[in-house]
């Protein structure tokens, strides 16, 4: 959804209408470690409504954990990579049972029976579609030798009808650390809000 707004508004809230501005909130003060007393007042609303909130975000896959240990994978795998895969989908050569455009979803599954269920996700922390490439998938993958994400992407190429794999080391920069825990502020968030009803309330007036 495109719009002229100073402070964007995130995109799930305007596409799937899963969260408010007290859910971004709820959020924030997850990440930040707060008893759910501290963050029923931070987002102003009762504790019961805090548990509710979660226990929906939980169930809508926004909220992964509660609560887990944040450990660096930069520093607990020798191997970090970004690998882009193309696959063959173009004829003669095709996946069973998927069809074009293709269900990338179904795609993983048959790279998972491919390798193993077990062994994917022992490898591949995440799986996301580019835009703007040739390529169809990226996988971040992790491994302790070069030798074991080798043969892992030489096994899935010879069952899985890859037509290629791009792969990319990622080296961290000194005095980094890997962060994947992150939310919108949740006061830009709010001015997002504003600022988008202001501008519908505009366009009903002079419409």
């Amino acid at each position: 959804m495109s719009t002229n707004l100073k402070h964007p508004i995130p995109s799930r809230l305007l596409e799937d209408n899963l969260l408010d501005s007290k859910d971004y909130r709820i959020l924030h003060g997850l990440c930040e470690g707060k008893t759910y007393k501290e963050i029923a007042e931070y987002a102003g609303v009762s504790e019961k409504v805090v548990n509710d909130r979660i226990r929906f975000m939980e169930e809508s896959k926004v909220l992964l954990r509660r609560s887990s240990p944040l450990i660096d994978l930069m520093r607990v795998w020798n191997h970090v990579y970004l690998a882009q895969v193309k696959v063959a989908l173009s004829s003669p050569v095709r996946i069973a049972g998927v069809s074009a455009p293709p269900a990338w979803d179904v795609i993983i599954d048959k790279f998972k029976e491919c390798v193993g269920p077990e062994r994917f996700n022992s490898l591949v922390r995440f799986a996301f579609v580019p835009f703007g490439t040739e390529y169809d998938l990226v996988l971040l993958v992790t491994a302790q030798s070069l030798d074991e994400y080798s043969k892992f992407f030489a096994d899935l190429q010879k069952s899985a009808n890859i037509e290629r794999v791009w792969g990319t080391e990622a080296v961290p920069l000194a005095g980094m650390q890997f962060n994947p825990v992150g939310i919108p502020d949740p006061k830009e968030v709010e001015t997002s809000i504003k600022e988008l009803l202001n501008s519908k309330l505009v366009r009903s007036l002079q419409g």
